[in-house]
């Protein structure tokens, strides 16, 4: 609700990549604009996609119920360090959800504090599309950067039945620029480690 390549760990059933894949081709110009709002502007115009791939031992179901329920996403939802409440949820083309997430470790805290952040965030989302037990699609409005207009990220989630299990592939519009992309990515990369622990079973902090 939640996305440089996805984080630095490798191993059997995971795979990412990130490029230029359904980029926009052309911008919306603003004669007008300069500084911050003009760069943004152009580095939206310019942005590819985060995809990660990660084959998960569940079935089609029990991944289903993690990314549509309220109790499912914060049992893995969000970043190591982070509590991630779902405040409003409506699993439905056009339905909107809502989260707060909450940074509940030291090294978090510390980070959002030096950056002038935050420390608890609300969050808001609009489902593009809902296709049970295959496709999830939806977007988030990123309006916490300091001096960045805010602007929408998009993300895909497709799942696929194989063997082993299950084929979830996400992709997700990149950020505003390289250190944000890069953020978004181990995040990603980490929310996709949490859910893996959660169906196992194993506790999350």
């Amino acid at each position: 609700m939640s996305g440089a390549p996805f984080g630095t760990k490798s191993g059997p059933g995971r795979r990412r990549r990130a490029g230029r894949q359904g980029a926009a081709r052309t911008a919306k110009r603003a004669p007008k604009a300069s500084g911050t709002e003009k760069e943004v502007e152009t580095a939206q115009s310019r942005r590819g996609k985060m995809v990660i791939e990660r084959t998960i031992r569940a079935t089609l179901d029990e991944l289903w119920d993690r990314w549509t329920t309220a109790a499912g996403i914060e049992s893995w939802w969000g970043a190591d360090g982070f509590l991630l409440r779902v405040n409003r949820l409506e699993v439905r083309p056009g339905g909107v959800f809502e989260y707060a997430t909450k940074a509940i470790e030291p090294a978090q805290i510390a980070a959002l504090n030096s950056a002038a952040l935050p420390l608890t965030s609300r969050g808001k989302g609009t489902y593009t599309e809902v296709k049970p037990l295959a496709r999830l699609a939806y977007k988030v409005l990123v309006d916490y950067i300091p001096d960045i207009p805010p602007y929408e990220v998009s993300t895909f989630v497709e799942f696929k039945k194989v063997p082993g299990g299950v084929m979830v592939v996400v992709t997700q519009d990149e950020m505003h620029n390289t250190f944000w992309t890069h953020a978004a990515a181990m995040g990603l990369d980490q929310q996709i480690d949490r859910l893996e622990s959660a169906l196992s079973g194993r506790a999350q902090e």
